[in-house]
């Protein structure tokens, strides 16, 4: 395909954009604001992300995507439940 360097290019723009999102939303998270919603967005970021890798047919990056995704949301449920995030 004429297109397939432009389209490579793009995805890899895309989940570069996506995790470089995800994780400034949870630093945003961690340093500032401990806000819920800052650490959902991230977790969904992730989700994206991962989607991305297993259109991709990457699934060793797909699972530590998973891994990550899980790890955040296992933290914010545990802040939650600690009272430390609003």
């Amino acid at each position: 395909s004429p297109v397939y360097e432009d389209t490579i290019l793009y995805v890899r723009l895309i989940r570069e954009l996506l995790s470089k999102c995800a994780n400034d939303y949870r630093d945003r998270y961690e340093l500032a604001s401990k806000r819920v919603d800052d650490m959902r967005m991230a977790v969904n970021l992730l989700i994206a992300l991962r989607r991305i890798a297993m259109v991709m047919n990457d699934s060793e990056e797909s699972e530590n995507i998973r891994k990550k995704a899980l790890a955040w949301k296992t933290k914010m449920e545990s802040d939650e439940k600690k009272g430390i995030s609003k």
